[in-house]
């Protein structure tokens, strides 16, 4: 079942969160899964405010990366949260599919189709560039075309890999993460974090052959 307020009540409502610096947070959610703090949500909207301050930031620089706009970047990040917040019921935690995987995936096909818009609006090309359709952006590693179902493959291989590794990978290349900001969070040295998204790399590569032979 979906949160049954109209779409721009909500929008008001996560608005508010961001331009008050967010809401106090609740109840020590700040150590919680996202998933939990989700299904919170559905009956006490204030708990949603801990996923926007989880969120806000990264969104913002995945959006302008794609759209070279930052207002338009800020609407696209509005409108994901938004929609995460109507279709929140809908999801399901599950193998190979968490809520931050689900999450992005919004932000991007929302970030896609406000691309398209801009572009058909200017009277320009509406194909995709190719540094737009990454995800997971290094030249070499995989270049995300076809936006869903590269999404998913992505999700399934970052599954398989050791979990420091598949973190190394999020918040430098979905989190968009200096190496300094990911030894600072991760407590590691700046050297640790350079070498282990190394190995991070040659192990996705290895697990990207693999799927392409199954």
């Amino acid at each position: 079942m979906e949160n049954n307020k109209d779409k721009h009540t909500i929008s008001k409502e996560i608005n508010s969160y961001a331009s008050a610096g967010f809401l106090e947070v609740v109840g020590g959610c700040d150590k919680m899964e996202d998933e939990a703090i989700l299904t919170l949500s559905f009956d006490n909207p204030d708990y949603f405010a801990e996923l926007v301050r989880r969120y806000e930031a990264p969104f913002l620089r995945r959006a302008e990366r794609i759209l070279h706009d930052r207002i338009a970047a800020e609407d696209v990040v509005q409108d994901t949260f938004t929609k995460i917040y109507i279709h929140g019921r809908s999801f399901k935690k599950q193998a190979g599919a968490s809520f931050k995987s689900w999450a992005y995936r919004i932000l991007f096909t929302t970030s896609l189709s406000r691309y398209r818009r801009e572009q058909r609006i200017k009277g320009g090309r509406i194909d995709v560039e190719p540094e737009i359709a990454e995800l997971i952006a290094e030249e070499g590693v995989v270049d995300l075309y076809e936006a869903k179902e590269r999404v998913d493959l992505v999700d399934r291989i970052l599954q398989k890999l050791p979990t420091p590794l598949a973190r190394a990978l999020e918040l430098a290349y979905r989190e968009e993460l200096s190496g300094e900001e990911i030894a600072e969070q991760e407590g590691i040295s700046h050297e640790a974090v350079r070498a282990r998204i190394h190995r991070a790399k040659k192990k996705f590569r290895e697990e990207l052959n693999d799927e392409g032979k199954g």
